[in-house]
């Protein structure tokens, strides 16, 4: 659509006192200052061709203060009024329909119009209640208004609007009307105001003034006012729309031709205008574009009563277009090979006809395609080929990171040879896995390497029962000869012991101890499958014996989730003790102890409890 800017023109006929003017039909509307109506109007005669109810989803509309349209989306700005009176929102408007699209409200201060500049800065003019008369800038898309300037002088009524042949704003208020340069804002003196209700310019040296229901044309450059008439409502705002054009009739006598043809272009303007192309065509006369390929070609009229057109788009067919694929470059051994086609023949042949070998074994292979155009006004053939390799399957491995392991240990299984590995038995490569029975599995891996080729390889892991301890314990008879003698089996041997006579970690004891004094005796073992269990065994003396009965120690719930419960009437020590032996926590307690294992992982666990009158090793499974 032409701008408002480029085409009005302006014809004042003052003929016995009778005032019309008279324009190009570009749509001008108008805005009720105390209602919702939005007019469009016949600027020939200044009567009111359409109305329509102004809407908000903001609220009701109680009055339309300012009507401007951008200049490059073309969407018609309003400034109106609603739910309470000196509410001014900024919405765009539909003039078809009226309804409004609020964007927001414009501050608290009584906006009084808006108009967009050349260069898409929407400027607005405040008539505030408190005095203030100056003029912002207002963003478009959220109604945030910015200080632009402050006029010297100021008086109620006060509206303005966009000069755009000489890239200014007019400003009019009660008191006098002004000349504001935009960039850096200089205002130059015109002459004596009158109460403003909107204001348009409708050509280089004339804006039309609204007072309520009269108009006056207002001659930018002496001040002078002349009165036009009534247009029979309260105007509070004015505004141009859209420039209708008429559109060139364009006739092509083909959009397709072979590389040597003639094409014909042919515009027409309904309104008389002389028809231009670019591209060195003349208007009607025929030409062969050139080589194949796409020719773009823009037509022009120089009467601005036209609309602009749409480019014409000429392709131009040579040899047709062929592209031999083949999906992949790079095939495996045990697949076979998948070749494409593409382009725009209508027909393709692969080694001339010959017969494929899509299953060549190792090695690098070429084929040729040719693409032909069997039917249209272009004949001809071209060419394409391909080249694949088929390579040789990788070679994978699989290994894992112990074997034998114990029941509930963990073991991680590693691929090699590839770059992806897909194991069964829900194994995952490199992340550690809890085998679930004891026994020799096999595990296998499918290996895939960066050309997408796969192999398999697989590994066996024997899982073994857990280690376990048992004792036999000779008590003390004749001062420092007592002796353990244990029994050790699950695991898998050799098996190593650490007792906590000699200090504990270092696993250089032997299996049995002799020449032991009465007390506490406690044996981790471990065994080369990386499992381990712990006993306390307490040896005895019969030189001295007290009579201490019996002492009821409970360990609930087992097996636990979270909490251990620890139960031994008086006071008592206890341990936390892992597979391996290490010393987890300890701590004492009188009678009961709660214990939480919830931060230790899953597994097996030893709880040695002592008092003065037992002790005892007691295996927890956390889960």
């Amino acid at each position: 659509m032409k701008q408002i800017t480029t085409i009005l023109t302006l014809v004042v006929l003052l003929i016995f006192g009778q005032n019309a003017f008279g324009q190009a039909p570009t749509p001008l509307y108008a805005g009720d200052r105390s209602s919702n109506q939005f007019r469009t109007i016949d600027t020939t005669t200044w009567s009111v061709v359409s109305t329509v109810t102004a809407t908000s989803g903001a609220g009701s509309v109680f009055g339309i203060y300012g009507i401007s349209m951008h200049p490059v989306t073309e969407e018609i700005y309003v400034l109106y009024e609603n739910s309470a009176q000196y509410n001014r929102r900024l919405g765009t408007i539909n003039p078809m329909t009226g309804v409004i699209s609020d964007i927001g409200i414009m501050g608290s201060g009584g906006f009084n119009d808006i108009d967009f500049a050349a260069d898409g800065t929407l400027y607005a003019s405040e008539n505030s209640w408190d005095g203030t008369y100056q003029i912002e800038t207002i963003n478009p898309v959220t109604a945030a208004a910015t200080f632009y300037y402050d006029p010297p002088a100021g008086s109620w009524g006060q509206n303005m609007c966009y000069d755009p042949f000489g890239d200014r704003l007019i400003r009019a208020d009660r008191s006098q009307v002004s000349r504001v340069t935009v960039g850096v804002p200089v205002e130059t003196y015109i002459g004596s105001g009158g109460e403003t209700q909107a204001l348009v310019m409708v050509n280089s040296n004339t804006a039309m003034i609204m007072r309520y229901g009269t108009r006056y044309a207002l001659n930018i450059t002496t001040g002078t006012q002349t009165f036009m008439g009534s247009i029979g409502f309260t105007c509070h705002a004015l505004g141009f729309g859209q420039v209708p054009c008429d559109d060139l009739d364009i006739t092509v006598t083909t959009t397709e031709l072979c590389e040597g043809d003639d094409v014909t272009l042919t515009a027409t303007s309904l309104t008389g205008g002389i028809i231009s192309w670019d591209g060195g065509v003349v208007n009607g006369v025929p030409f062969a574009p050139g080589v194949p390929g796409e020719y773009t070609y823009n037509v022009t009229s120089d009467s601005e009563e036209d609309c602009e057109a749409d480019p014409v788009v000429i392709n131009v067919i040579g040899l047709p277009t062929v592209i031999a694929g083949a999906g992949d470059m790079i095939f495996c051994e045990d697949e076979s090979i998948t070749l494409s086609t593409g382009g725009d023949a209508d027909l393709y042949v692969w080694n001339d006809g010959d017969p494929l070998d899509l299953s060549p074994g190792i090695g690098t292979y070429t084929f040729d395609l040719t693409g032909y155009y069997t039917e249209g006004g272009c004949l001809g053939e071209n060419y394409d080929e391909v080249t694949v390799e088929v390579v040789a399957l990788p070679t994978i491995t699989a290994t894992a990171s112990d074997t034998p392991i114990c029941l509930n240990n963990e073991v991680t299984f590693n691929g090699g040879g590839g770059v992806e590995y897909d194991w069964d038995n829900g194994v995952v490569n490199g992340v550690p896995y809890t085998p679930a029975s004891t026994g020799i599995v096999t595990y296998s891996v499918y290996g895939t390497d960066a050309n997408g080729c796969s192999n398999m390889a697989s590994v066996d892991v024997e899982v073994v029962e857990p280690v376990s301890v048992s004792g036999v314990v000779s008590e003390e008879i004749a001062g420092d000869d007592g002796s353990i003698d244990i029994t050790v089996a699950g695991g898998a041997p050799a098996y190593s012991f650490d007792w906590d006579n000699d200090g504990t970690g270092d696993f250089d004891d032997t299996e049995d101890l002799t020449g032991l004094a009465p007390g506490f005796y406690t044996v981790v073992v471990q065994s080369d499958a990386g499992c381990g269990a712990s006993l306390l065994f307490e040896v005895g003396t019969q030189l001295s014996v007290d009579e201490f009965g019996n002492a009821l120690i409970n360990v609930y719930p087992n097996p636990t989730q979270d909490n251990v419960n620890i139960e031994l009437a008086g006071a008592f020590t206890f341990e936390i003790v892992s597979i391996n032996g290490e010393v987890i926590m300890n701590g004492s307690a009188n009678d009961k102890k709660v214990v939480s294992l919830k931060e230790l992982a899953d597994g097996i666990y030893f709880v040695n409890v002592k008092s003065e009158k037992t002790a005892t090793t007691v295996k927890v499974v956390k889960k």
